[in-house]
């Protein structure tokens, strides 16, 4: 049995201990009470202090973002080469070809249809004018009748008192009028007189009634027409005067003209 006195003095010890210790032990209490308060440790069983992890903050689940598909590569497009660009030459400004004016015999000509009537007559050298000029066919200068118009003479009427007149144009083309004279009494042509008798006479050319002479191309004397009849009919009696005829144009026309004798 252990005596009382033993168990006194180790009572008194521990209170002396307990004395001892007991301010260490208030503060060692209140560092762990501060501890505890204090978000980075925390008291263990063991008397060791841990760190306190701060409480995770819940984040955000990220957005899905979606799949990325692999687009085709783009083909890279080749760079042009340049090109010199040539220089440009100044067009030469053309020079203006003048305007060819029609010739005005051409246009005469081509004016001139197949029944008009022409003041124009042959003179024996030639034609009394140029470039033919209509007129009225019923008039005195009415001297001549277009019975066509061709490209060749050769195509133009036969007979007595026809004729072709043809004319170059500027482009080389050829107009032909086939004439065919309009006999009138009063008018005259040129012949030749032999032994009183008319022996021929020119009948497509127009004569001044007054030639007082002649060129010996044209004849000795000068033809006065005094009818124009039918080939059928007589023609008259001039008193004094020797009267010769002669058919015309198709042959059914007769020229009825006295004789004059002139010198050549």
């Amino acid at each position: 049995m252990v005596p009382v006195a033993a168990i006194l003095c180790a009572v008194a010890a521990a209170v002396a201990l307990a004395i001892v210790f007991q301010e260490p032990l208030k503060s060692m209490a209140d560092r762990l009470v501060s501890s505890s308060r204090s978000p980075t440790a925390t008291p263990s069983q063991s008397g060791f202090s841990r760190p306190v992890l701060p409480e995770p903050v819940p984040t955000r689940a990220p957005a899905s973002v979606p799949a990325r598909t692999s687009e085709p590569t783009p083909t890279p497009t080749p760079t042009p080469t340049p090109t010199r660009t040539p220089e440009l030459t100044p067009t030469p400004t053309p020079t203006r070809t003048p305007t060819s004016v029609p010739d005005p015999v051409d246009l005469a000509y081509a004016a001139i249809h197949s029944g008009d009537c022409l003041d124009m007559y042959n003179t024996g050298r030639g034609m009394s004018r140029t470039a033919p000029v209509s007129v009225d066919c019923r008039g005195d200068s009415a001297l001549n009748r277009v019975v066509a118009v061709t490209t060749s003479a050769a195509t133009c009427p036969n007979g007595v008192g026809r004729e072709g007149v043809s004319h170059t144009n500027r482009n080389n083309s050829t107009t032909v009028l086939c004439l065919e004279r309009q006999f009138r009494p009063g008018q005259c042509f040129p012949g030749t007189q032999a032994n009183r008798s008319a022996t021929s006479g020119l009948l497509i050319v127009v004569l001044d009634c007054f030639a007082t002479q002649l060129s010996a191309s044209l004849g000795n004397a000068v033809m006065n027409i005094r009818a124009v009849t039918s080939a059928s009919q007589s023609c008259p009696v001039v008193n004094g005067y020797q009267v010769a005829n002669w058919p015309v144009l198709d042959g059914t026309t007769k020229v009825c003209a006295t004789v004059y004798l002139v010198t050549t």
